[in-house]
């Protein structure tokens, strides 16, 4: 996968399953450093069926670039019991810049915008997270940039798929 340009992962297991979240996981761990781009672009099927306004879905287009090399799903202390589980969320600043120069440049080839979702109001990796994307953004100038929480995020994303107001 290192030697490889891209590599395609589609869903893994189904239910919930233990060893098929542990194969994805060891998947993303070796290629820890990659980008991790949902292309392409989510965009809606024609004529399929939507809860969405008519013509709202069939104009979207929404490009998510995430970080996935560490944070919850790779972060310590993890731990499952009966009753209580644990799972650690770590990002660095050198994490968030990687991707969010991929995010800013795809975005100087397509709209022209950025929108970095978070949790800014109650995480700490969010509020580093939030810091850094604004830091990397003075190297993009042509590239307008926006906050939102993820709760406002999912509900713009139904408001308005197609990034308009």
């Amino acid at each position: 996968m290192r030697e490889s340009d891209a590599v395609f992962l589609g869903a893994v297991g189904g239910r919930g399953g233990r060893r098929e979240k542990s194969a994805r996981s060891r998947a993303c761990s070796a290629c820890a450093g990659a980008r991790r781009l949902r292309e392409p672009p989510a965009r809606a099927l024609p004529g399929a069926a939507t809860p969405l306004k008519e013509g709202l879905a069939r104009h979207a287009d929404i490009l998510v670039v995430r970080e996935l090399s560490s944070g919850v799903y790779f972060g310590e202390p993890r731990w499952e019991k009966s009753e209580e589980a644990v799972d650690t969320w770590r990002q660095t600043a050198e994490e968030v810049r990687r991707v969010s120069h991929v995010a800013f440049k795809l975005a100087r080839r397509r709209k022209k915008h950025v929108t970095s979702v978070d949790k800014a109001n109650v995480l700490a990796a969010s509020r580093l997270w939030r810091r850094v994307v604004r830091e990397v953004a003075f190297e993009y100038p042509d590239v307008t940039l926006d906050h939102l929480y993820v709760d406002a995020a999912a509900f713009e994303i139904l408001r308005a798929p197609t990034g308009s107001t």
